[in-house]
């Protein structure tokens, strides 16, 4: 009997892991498989040496084949890197449907002229996702299918991104020998695995903090509204730990993890530990001050950089549902009480959504990007089977095809 799998992989700055999960007869997710190599041909989320990439991904992929007893189809596959941008756009249709009801083929329509754009030399669009419909100029409305109306406006999220890099990163999948399903944009599928529904109505910004960048989406009224890759992530704040204590770079690691940002500040808090002075047999005192100085200024460059982008977008509202970090880089001790503090709202890390098989295989914030991928893929698959039975059910045997196309776009 064939298995139903879907396969996500996440091609990040320093780690790269392959996933597997089984929909079962529930329609619901089993992980099966789960694996992670150290990166290679990576830097700030892009592919520049398509190989040693190449060599990486098909390791990881080697290893989670092992563990679930399955092969590999094709896979969905994470986009990253400061090349990423978004734009909101409008686009307006007539409906053209007989009593001026809105149908299937209306919203088709409103989609494709929200694609039509120009864009900018090696600029290819990612993902074109509608953030909400009008209908007659009434707002607010998520499908308006059966509505009753003369024009059928769409606002959708628009995410670019470098030809060129799209291109590589496909490259190296290939030369792994798996086959690139659909491109999804990371910060997409971490709030997919990590955000309530609460935190999408209301408002929240989501930063999945990774090695070498950070990506950042924000939602409103339940669909993003700004995304964008920041080129500073957690590896920064490991240098200059490394640089500033004059240790070698895992020893600064380990020092990040279990200390970070938990330290106060109050006089005479005495000695956090003690570390051996290079070429002597002393040792050097290592004070709360010491290692706030090093690491609190590295944190507040990257939760400045990130709100400096969205008040330039203009998304100046309070965002009741505050931040919500993930990534490895969210793993930071002490990071969301510290940025809570310094922000003034509601900081969290966010964990991936359990689920069933091996989930502990995909357990911490560093798997959200995944098990978001894994989930994307199947919500993918759903409303594509959904709009292609309702298409056949009336009859719409040509718009079937166009249907099925639009959704498998749609992530």
């Amino acid at each position: 009997m064939r298995r139903d799998i879907i396969t996500a992989l996440d091609a990040g700055s320093s780690r790269i892991s392959v996933t597997m999960a089984e929909i079962r007869a529930d329609r619901q997710l089993h992980i099966i498989g789960a694996a992670s190599v150290p990166a290679a041909g990576m830097k700030k989320g892009v592919v520049v040496d398509i190989e040693a990439a190449a060599q990486a991904m098909a390791g990881a992929a080697t290893r989670c084949q092992r563990m679930a007893g399955a092969p590999i189809g094709r896979v969905a596959v994470s986009l990253s890197g400061s090349h990423v941008a978004s734009f909101n756009n409008r686009a307006l249709v007539s409906v053209a449907r007989p009593g001026q009801e809105v149908g299937p083929d209306d919203v088709h329509r409103a989609m494709e002229a929200a694609r039509v754009v120009n864009l900018p030399g090696d600029r290819e669009l990612v993902h074109v996702l509608p953030r909400q419909f009008l209908v007659d100029g009434y707002d607010g409305i998520r499908d308006p299918v059966g509505m009753m109306g003369n024009r059928l406006e769409v606002e959708a999220h628009m995410v670019t991104a470098s030809g060129s890099a799209i291109q590589n990163l496909l490259k190296a999948v290939l030369r792994a020998g798996l086959e690139a399903d659909q491109v999804i944009l990371a910060s997409l599928a971490a709030a997919e695995s990590t955000l309530t529904q609460a935190e999408r109505e209301n408002g929240a910004v989501l930063a999945d903090i990774g090695a070498g960048t950070t990506d950042v989406a924000v939602f409103e009224d339940g669909s993003p509204s700004l995304t964008f890759v920041l080129p500073v992530g957690s590896d920064h704040i490991t240098s200059d730990l490394a640089m500033g204590l004059r240790i070698p770079l895992s020893e600064a690691e380990r020092l990040k993890l279990e200390y970070g940002l938990l330290p106060g500040r109050q006089p005479g808090d005495g000695v956090l530990f003690e570390l051996p002075s290079a070429g002597s047999g002393e040792h050097r005192e290592v004070t709360p001050s010491l290692l706030l100085d090093i690491v609190e200024p590295r944190v507040h460059e990257l939760l400045n950089l990130m709100l400096t982008e969205v008040r330039r977008s203009g998304l100046t509202r309070r965002l009741p549902g505050g931040l919500v970090l993930t990534g490895g880089g969210a793993r930071l001790a002490g990071l969301d009480v510290w940025a809570s503090r310094e922000m003034g709202i509601p900081v969290r890390v966010g964990e991936p959504e359990s689920l069933a098989g091996l989930s502990e295989a995909v357990q911490g914030p560093e798997h959200a990007a995944a098990v978001g991928l894994v989930r994307l893929a199947l919500a993918r698959r759903s409303r594509a089977s959904a709009a292609v039975a309702a298409s056949a059910e009336s009859g719409g045997f040509g718009l079937m095809a166009r249907l099925k196309d639009w959704f498998r776009e749609l992530f």
